[in-house]
């Protein structure tokens, strides 16, 4: 919770008049999910000389999603809430033998929302941020971006949360309700909403309403007999699918997502969904890893484990 601090020496009412128009957040449509702070010690955020010709560039939000430094990736979350409800917490006072009241801290903020049709394994994505100090920039239906403005007005940084307090639980389909995760946390009391400023969707190139986040791919060792000159790789996605089926990593023959001990293949060959043969020039251990580089941020991603091959 907050505190309002009165200081001395600077009493007198702020001037209560607003300008003609207000750049009002809409109902929050999605959250972009990251570390407060980079493994660097830098405080993740947006600056203002990011922006080009007061535009924030589609590159810039593309490659905060692809990020390889996952202490400064941006993760969004997939699609728009549902039933969204954004609150505070009461307020603590104290209230003397005399009746006086006196205000010891302010309330929270704390947000509510509902993803529909979305698997049980999407619950454990959400709650890996659970721990460690993380924080949320909020997205609306038009596709503003709202965070914590700094002192000086050039830094926009993203609300930090309290530790702990993101809650994600799987909910199965019923008789009046379709399956659903939903999706609570609460920020920080250090926040202070009054410092909370937006960046309007015609000031941000890329749709943020269609941004995609990568996906997590497993690679596991194939059944082909493994060599200096060829590797053989199954691919499927990690967390999603039937048992005993994930679902195949399919058509994914481009030579440069593809990566050998810092190399890429020669060539690549799919025999089979998701079973894949590389042409390398390699050493054993192998180390592989799928890292697919987009163009675009509304354009699927993908990220697989490290898969050490020895032969």
């Amino acid at each position: 919770m907050a505190t309002f601090n009165c200081s001395c020496g600077t009493g007198g009412i702020g001037n209560l008049g607003l300008p003609s128009c207000s750049d009002l957040l809409q109902v929050v449509a999605r959250v972009i999910i990251l570390p407060t702070y980079a493994d660097d010690g830098t405080r993740n955020s947006i600056l203002s000389s990011d922006f080009s010709a007061g535009v924030l560039p589609a590159n810039f939000i593309n490659a905060k999603l692809i990020e390889t430094d996952a202490s400064k990736r941006w993760n969004i979350t997939d699609k728009l809430f549902d039933e969204v409800e954004i609150s505070n917490t009461d307020r603590t006072t104290q209230t003397t033998s005399s009746g006086a009241m006196y205000e010891l801290l302010q309330g929270v903020v704390t947000f509510s929302g509902k993803l529909y049709k979305r698997p049980p394994a999407y619950k454990g994505q959400l709650n890996s941020a659970k721990c460690g100090e993380n924080s949320v920039y909020l997205v609306d239906t038009t596709g503003r971006l709202m965070g914590e403005v700094s002192d000086d007005g050039l830094t926009l940084f993203p609300l930090e949360l309290q530790e702990g307090s993101i809650v994600a639980e799987w909910f199965p389909k019923s008789d009046s309700s379709e399956s659903y995760v939903s999706f609570d946390f609460q920020l920080d009391r250090i926040v202070s909403s009054e410092n909370f400023l937006t960046i309007p969707s015609g000031n941000i190139t890329e749709n943020l309403k269609k941004a995609e986040s990568l996906i997590d791919v497993a690679l596991v060792e194939g059944t082909g007999t493994q060599s200096v000159t060829t590797l053989f790789v199954d691919a499927n996605y990690s967390l999603y699918g039937t048992f005993g089926n994930k679902g195949a990593l399919e058509g994914k023959v481009g030579l440069t997502a593809w990566d050998i001990d810092g190399a890429n293949p020669t060539a690549v060959t799919e025999a089979t969904p998701g079973v894949y043969e590389l042409t390398v020039a390699n050493t054993s251990p192998a180390i592989v890893k799928y890292v697919e580089v987009r163009t675009s941020a509304t354009t699927k991603g993908f990220e697989s484990n490290e898969l050490t091959i020895t032969y």
